[in-house]
């Protein structure tokens, strides 16, 4: 399924406005949606370091000391 799509409007702005779409959730379940549409969309879009927003996945995956365990 990787790149399995027109590719040609894969950096359009209106991506990351269509993943950040809030349906109303409450708490950190806002949060929890979001990080899962940015990990299938870096899957199908083959872009391992897209992200959105407050950049949450990038604050999960550079976090000092979780790495190296």
């Amino acid at each position: 399924q990787v790149c399995n799509f027109d590719t040609a409007d894969l950096d359009d702005p209106e991506i990351g406005r269509i993943l950040s779409t809030n349906h109303g959730w409450e708490g950190n379940e806002q949060r929890y949606e979001l990080m899962q549409r940015v990990r299938l969309w870096r899957f199908v879009s083959d872009q391992p370091n897209y992200d959105v927003g407050e950049r949450f996945m990038r604050r999960i995956e550079y976090q000092p000391g979780e790495a190296a365990g």
